[in-house]
Formats: C-alpha cells, structure tokens, sequence
C-alpha cells in the first residue's frame, strides 16, 4: 500500500484549496446566518424597550453577576443565581437551565402541548424556538411567548434583588400570559383577551390550589339538573379604584360553559358588584344555546342582593358614594327577576371558581404591573 501523507483540506470550497475568495463567502454566509437570528429579534410584537432587551440578551449582553464580574463590577460577595443560589448566575443560567426558569418554560410550552428540552445555550434556545412554529396565525403568538417568558424572568430576579419580593412561580405564569395576550392584542391585532388569559389559567390550577391548600375554600355547589351556575364576583382596590369584574358559568356537571374578565375603570365596591351581575345577564341573554336554561347567579355582595331581592335601589345608592349604576341597572331589573331562577348570596367561598380571592389575585396584586406594562 502506497504511504500516504496527511494534509490541510479547505472545507469550505470543493477543490480543498484555500482561497481569499472562499473564505470571504464563507464569512459573508456566517453573517447573513448569524444576523437572520438576530433580525427576528425586531419583529414589532411587544414594546421596542423589550425587543432591544432580548436583542442584547442573545448577545450576552443583560448585565448579570457573571457578566459583571468580567467587566470588573463587584456588586455582590458571591455570583449565585438569586433563584435557586446554587449555580453561577449567567445568561444561560438564569434564563435557561436555572431549575425554576426551566420550570416556567416547560409550563409556557405545555399550554401548546409540547414536550421539549433545554437547548445548551440561550441562543440556541432561540434559534429553535424560532423555527419550531411556522403556522403563519399561530406564530405571532409563539414568537411573543419567548419575550414575554424572558422579560417576566428578569423582573422577577430583579424584584427579588432590589426589592426583596420571593419568587411566586404562579404569579410568573399569570404574567406571561397576559403580556402574551396584551401584546398580541394590541401590537398584532388579535382578539386575545389578556385577562381571560390569567382568567384560564386560575381555572386550570383550582383542583392544584386546593390540593395545596392555598386557600380555605369550600366546595363549588352545583345547581339542579335543569338550572345553570354564573359564579361572579368584582374586586376593587380599597374602596374606590381600578375595578375588575370576572364570571364563570357552569352547569349541574361543573362543565364550564363560559367566562369572561373584565377591567371596568375606577369603580367603587358597590358598583363592581352591579356591574358583574349586569355583566353576567348579558352574557347569558347573548347566548342562543342557553335559552331553555334557567339561571342562578351567585353573587357575595349582601347589598346588591337585597337589591335585586327587594328592588331597594335608593337604599343602594345610598350605601355607596359616587354609585351611579343604580338607576341604569333598574332597566335590566324585570329582565332579571324573570330569567333569573335564584340570586344567591354567599358569604363563603367557593371551588373552581373566580371569587373575591382569586379575583384579587388576577387584578388587584397585579394591577401596578398589568398598567405599567401598557408603556413596557
């Protein structure tokens, strides 16, 4: 057998010959790869100030400790991810491969029933992200989870840091969610509503908060077989502020057969309750299909009750100040009292269902985030 000697091949162009016209290809197919990447980045699907963040943040640009550390800033005695203080907290770390932000994205990709793994790098993760939805309705969507996932992750950590809040993994989804559905609605023209988006969500894990214990709540009562359950509450910050109302409908079976969520401006308790009900008689009277049903709405303002009961509308008013549902709310009064089977008050709350708790949750602890996040 003939010796034969090893040599330098060229990779980069059919003859195994180097040459300057070859590898300037070369690299000019490097950057129009490595920018195409980069260019999705600015896709006009959330705010600019987030677009530029995820920008810098494929870059290894986000000034984590480790990246802090190589710059020569000292802003801690030791670089520990905050979230789970076990790992050094770089880009890949924190917003990757750290125990509780993989947690958060295993979560955001079940919602489209997917089961993936963690890319080695941040990058990476982006670029299969990018490529893993190409349904041309179903995209803008996808793509806007990745940002709204990575900017929930970094307010989080910097809560954590500066202001010393703990990480709440349910609050985090709840948050991604409505970004996803708030930025969806107004930067693609899509009809999802971000509050139903949380509003979804609390409705899935109500089975998980009360194995949990979250909450001391008391099982959802189900009507008879020929009635329909609208469970609505309001909640408002103190006794008058920003407002959100929220209902959810179900039949003897517990089947969920509608719900909606609503911010409703600055309201007062009163008012809130009114207009949930109002809210509610809507929604139910809209629907062909429930016609042959009779309702029962259960409501836990004593007050708007005993008004719907005794149709003591100045007693109302009276009982609230800058109220002025009362009289606009008589006209839906006989409409009312003859669709509606029961108006049912209850003190306790229930199961499975969106009421005073819950309700605060989705709007009222969240309320300062949800309105910044109009300009974020």
């Amino acid at each position: 057998m003939d010796s034969i000697f090893d040599s330098l091949i060229w990779v980069f162009d059919s003859s195994g010959e180097f040459s300057v016209k070859s590898f300037r290809k070369c690299m000019e197919d490097r950057n129009a790869q490595g920018g195409s990447v980069f260019k999705e980045v600015w896709l006009n699907i959330c705010p600019p100030k987030i677009e530029l963040f995820v920008w810098q943040l494929l870059h290894g640009r986000v000034l984590v400790r480790e990246v802090l550390s190589r710059f020569g800033i000292q802003v801690c005695t030791n670089l520990e991810c905050p979230f789970c203080q076990s790992n050094e907290e770089s880009v890949d770390h924190l917003f990757l491969h750290c125990k509780w932000t993989w947690g958060l994205w295993q979560k955001c990709i079940n919602w489209w029933g997917l089961s993936y793994y963690a890319a080695s790098t941040l990058l990476d993760w982006w670029r299969g992200w990018r490529n893993l939805c190409t349904r041309k309705k179903s995209r803008r969507a996808w793509m806007s989870l990745f940002f709204a996932v990575v900017w929930s992750i970094w307010e989080a950590r910097n809560q954590l840091i500066f202001k010393d809040i703990p990480v709440d993994s349910v609050r985090m989804e709840d948050m991604v969610r409505f970004r996803v559905g708030w930025w969806f609605k107004h930067f693609g023209g899509g009809s999802l509503d971000p509050l139903t988006l949380i509003l979804l969500n609390i409705v899935d894990r109500c089975s998980e908060i009360s194995k949990k214990s979250f909450f001391n709540l008391q099982k959802w009562i189900s009507p008879a077989t020929n009635l329909l359950k609208f469970n609505v509450d309001g909640s408002v910050r103190s006794s008058l502020g920003f407002a959100g109302i929220c209902g959810v409908l179900r039949n003897h079976l517990g089947k969920v057969l509608c719900f909606f969520s609503s911010y409703v401006g600055v309201q007062d308790v009163i008012s809130a309750e009114i207009l949930v009900i109002a809210r509610a008689c809507d929604l139910f009277g809209s629907r062909p299909d429930l016609v042959r049903w009779r309702l029962i709405i259960a409501c836990d303002s004593k007050s708007v009750v005993e008004w719907v009961t005794s149709r003591d509308i100045e007693n109302l008013k009276n009982s609230s100040e800058n109220n002025n549902f009362g009289t606009q709310n008589a006209r839906r009064e006989d409409w009312i009292r003859k669709n509606i089977f029961v108006l049912h008050f209850a003190y306790n709350r229930y199961l499975s269902i969106l009421v005073a708790e819950l309700v605060q949750e989705a709007y009222d602890n969240l309320l300062d985030e949800l309105f910044a996040m109009i300009n974020v």
